[in-house]
């Protein structure tokens, strides 16, 4: 019995590997070795293997926008256009999924919080976090109706803070100290406090905090850091405050268990967890919860227990 084999090869596939390649050298450093013309044996001082690298240079000049030029005969040149940052973080996402084999035996993560990834995280989660600001605030506005000082815990990139000041809201974004430093130059309109809220606790304050904020924070860390994290906040907030938690929940969340997957080839201990986990792990009690549908993110307002 014979079975029909095509004759025609489906070249749009080679293009979707060269963008596969494009990417894999973006994410290996190669644009930034080459912003200047230079040879085989240049690039390949910086631990790159001399054959693979040929291949992948014939590759990157065969794109249809060619990332990769000979300048002069001998002398390579990165030319084209860098992937967006947000592409670039969903690509290196799903390559850190073909760890999972890895990661069930060891229960390490593929990668985590690495300086050049952290710039390519950032970017990619500003450009998410305006899409779900929107969203975020209109909540805000249902669950916190008076003007009050509010913080932003792990909200780096200002922009649920920036869209809360309009209401009349006071804001304070709480990160580590180094990503603090990076973004404060930008803002000049909300307080910072750089520490890392797992280890140290906030301080008493005249003027204590009457709610907090957490988007997309808490699925990094595990129970025990929750627990700390409710714990070295509460010196610095008011008797009553409130919690308002934005992510992707258990129980709420249709993707809540693809993403916990996703959160352990990613950290050391985050998750994704259920209200009743929240309540138990950071001794809260839930207000209100709901779905925010279009985007999968559950919406909830606690208050920290007495």
């Amino acid at each position: 019995m014979s079975v029909a084999k095509s004759v025609q090869w489906d070249f749009s596939k080679d293009e979707a590997q060269r963008q596969i390649v494009k990417m894999t050298m973006e994410l290996e450093g190669l644009p930034a070795l080459m912003e200047r013309p230079v040879t085989v044996e240049q690039i390949c001082a910086n631990g790159f293997d001399e054959r693979v690298i040929r291949t992948v240079l014939s590759a990157l000049n065969r794109l249809e926008s060619p990332a990769v030029e000979e300048v002069t005969p001998g002398h390579y040149q990165w030319v084209g256009e860098k992937t967006g940052q947000r592409d670039l973080h969903g690509f290196e996402m799903q390559r850190r999924w073909f760890h999972l084999k890895d990661a069930v035996r060891t229960g390490k993560p593929a990668g985590t919080l690495e300086p050049w990834f952290l710039d390519i995280l950032t970017d990619a989660i500003r450009v998410s976090a305006r899409e779900l600001a929107p969203l975020v605030v209109d909540f805000v506005k249902t669950h916190i109706q008076t003007p009050d000082h509010g913080i932003d815990v792990g909200g780096s990139h200002g922009v649920f803070s920036e869209t809360l000041l309009p209401l009349g809201h006071r804001m304070t974004i709480l990160d580590l100290p180094f990503v603090v430093e990076k973004v404060r130059p930008t803002m000049t309109n909300v307080h910072f406090i750089g520490q890392d809220i797992v280890k140290q606790p906030l301080a008493a304050t005249s003027d204590p905090f009457g709610f907090a904020i957490m988007v997309r924070f808490l699925h990094m860390l595990g129970p025990a850091d929750m627990q700390a994290l409710a714990k070295n906040i509460r010196p610095a907030m008011r008797q009553g405050a409130k919690i308002v938690v934005v992510d992707t929940m258990r129980g709420i969340s249709p993707n809540a268990d693809v993403f916990g997957v996703h959160m352990s080839l990613n950290t050391p201990y985050g998750n994704t967890y259920s209200v009743e986990d929240l309540e138990v792990a950071m001794g809260l009690r839930c207000l209100h919860v709901e779905l925010l549908p279009q985007l999968g993110y559950a919406a909830a307002v606690f208050r920290i227990a007495e």
